[in-house]
């Protein structure tokens, strides 16, 4: 804000706060007994004739007025002063946001904790249009904005110092907001300063945000020591106010359904109502198209670069390459990696581009986002694919970008019953995974496929009666456990999927009641588009010459 638009009496409001890094309990540590936080205090309020403007983008405060932020964390962050007078520096970006949701380090959980979050009170526009017009009218403006078109900068609030900012939290976060420049989501950590650990003053800049907004806390009087003691009620801008933000477990859980959150087994009202994954891959989608007007081209320029590389077409080839299929088997680099990748890709090339008699053009190509350059990257390798197959986890998040009516295979892996181990729901047949609820009602096609004992290599060399003891043992257990789990696939698994489900014949095979034939019963049909003699209201789709509608088949055939 500038000083037109305050009178020399009114005063800054600089609250002191304590902001702690997560829950009271996270992940099995508990936070509520351990001095770790970031405080923020203010020796005094600022009243805006004390500031000195430099020109419109930066002030000087007074060395009476410093305000110091500390923490006991080992970077011992600082947002401040350390001694004299501060040249602070204005952001011309009018809203910063501050995002938290319990395990948003991991891009499912955070998918599903936030960005739906966000989306869902960006889409209500009735409490954004109240809050607008209230900023509007004191202000005598009269412009009114979308939400996702307003100035933003968005930073993601960590809950361990090990882990680190991605380029699939970017990439999600910039399908939320209409880019007015090439500026991705940061660290909640970028806002402070860091000192050596040796204690060194730092040199830092000190910055003046005119909103710092955030979002997913928990608000309690500074006094409380118990996490669980009630709330404080809503804090006073306009006073001096001590209080603690304590992480919360949802960004926003408001007019968002457990059942689309967690959908356990969906029954049949739920398996219809619940719209809001399809919402909110259509919004980001078209976000992105606006923030990338020469997609398109690059998507063609990009596919028509993997086949040069692949030598299946010539430097002559000017086409757009939609003849061709492209699948995408998606790859992670230390844990739950696909170990005969290399193999099922070679199967793909004879089975498909190989063999002579088989008129279909299909290209399989790796896919691993860890190895993505950049976020635009991430959203091109995907854009660029009409099916991706991957086992259940964080890395089939980004097919949310696939283009429209793409397809997905879900990999679920092997988890023997009875063991006390936590997984049981990456195996889920009778409703989707917790990961495949995001494509539920979606456009896109979503299948799973159960994989077997076969696709776990380790104990192969004991026999059934001495497996549970092999796989439990002290240097197994944490390789077997789900989320570290390393897989096989058997190649003809995915030939198979590639020739009956992805390769349909128009006029025949993408009736509804014909989809299992010649499948295994390893596969569920969690999300799928197709040709059925059963009327439907809604969810219709015309493609070439035919009118699909989505149904969902959990555990059966048909």
């Amino acid at each position: 804000s500038s000083r037109g638009t305050h009178s020399s009496e009114q005063r800054l409001f600089q609250p002191s706060m304590e902001l702690k890094p997560a829950m009271p309990t996270y992940d099995a540590v508990n936070f509520a007994n351990l001095d770790t936080s970031v405080s923020v205090k203010a020796s005094s309020k600022l009243d805006w004739h004390d500031l000195q403007f430099l020109n419109d983008s930066h002030f000087v405060i007074p060395t009476r007025h410093q305000a110091i932020t500390n923490s006991t964390y080992h970077q011992h962050l600082k947002l401040g002063l350390s001694s004299g007078s501060e040249v602070c520096k204005i952001s011309s970006t009018q809203h910063h946001i501050v995002l938290q949701s319990l395990y948003n380090d991991m891009i499912g959980e955070f998918y599903m904790r936030t960005v739906l979050s966000v989306y869902q009170m960006m889409s209500n526009h009735k409490l954004f249009r109240q809050l607008e017009l209230s900023i509007l009218q004191s202000h005598n403006a009269t412009n009114l904005v979308d939400p996702w078109e307003e100035d933003m900068q968005f930073y993601i609030h960590l809950g361990y110092f090990n882990k680190k900012l991605l380029d699939g939290h970017q990439l999600f976060l910039s399908g939320l907001q209409i880019l007015r420049r090439q500026q991705y989501a940061s660290s909640l950590s970028s806002i402070f300063n860091h000192r050596k650990r040796r204690r060194v003053e730092s040199t830092g800049d000190c910055h003046c945000y005119q909103k710092l907004i955030f979002c997913g806390y928990d608000i309690y009087s500074q006094n409380d020591t118990d996490p669980k003691a009630s709330k404080a009620p809503i804090v006073n801008p306009q006073a001096a106010r001590n209080y603690t933000l304590w992480p919360s477990e949802f960004l926003n859980n408001e007019g968002i359904g457990r059942i689309c959150r967690f959908p356990g087994s969906l029954n049949q009202h739920a398996k219809n109502d619940c719209k809001i994954w399809a919402g909110l891959r259509d919004f980001l989608i078209s976000n992105i198209e606006m923030n990338h007007p020469t997609l398109e081209d690059e998507i063609t320029n990009h596919r028509r670069t993997i086949l040069l590389q692949k030598g299946l077409v010539d430097e002559g080839y000017g086409g757009n390459s939609k003849e061709w299929k492209f699948v995408g088997l998606t790859q992670r680099t230390y844990r739950r990696s696909w170990l005969n990748l290399p193999g099922v890709l070679s199967r793909c090339e004879s089975a498909f581009v190989g063999n002579a008699t088989n008129l279909q053009k299909v290209v399989c190509v790796e896919i691993n986002v860890e190895q993505a350059s950049s976020p635009y990257e991430q959203l091109l390798m995907h854009r660029s694919l009409d099916a991706i197959v991957g086992v259940q986890g964080a890395q089939l998040t980004q097919a949310i970008f696939l283009p429209r009516h793409a397809t997905v295979l879900e990999l679920l892996p092997w988890h023997p019953k009875g063991y006390s181990l936590r997984g049981a729901w990456t195996q889920s047949r009778d409703g989707p995974t917790p990961l495949g609820i995001i494509y539920h009602n979606t456009d896109l096609n979503h299948y799973g496929y159960s994989l077997d004992r076969e696709s776990v290599p380790l104990c192969k060399h004991v026999s059934e009666e001495q497996e549970e003891e092999c796989f439990m043992s002290s240097e197994n257990k944490d390789r077997f456990v789900w989320a570290n789990s390393n897989f096989n696939v058997s190649p003809d698994t995915v030939v198979q999927f590639i020739s009956h489900l992805l390769l349909l014949d128009n006029k025949k095979d993408r009736k509804c009641e014909n989809l299992m034939d010649g499948l295994s019963e390893k596969y569920v049909l969690y999300n799928v588009w197709c040709e059925s003699k059963e009327r439907k209201d809604g969810n219709h789709a015309h493609i070439g010459n035919m009118t699909l509608s989505l149904h969902h088949y959990y555990d059966k055939k048909t």
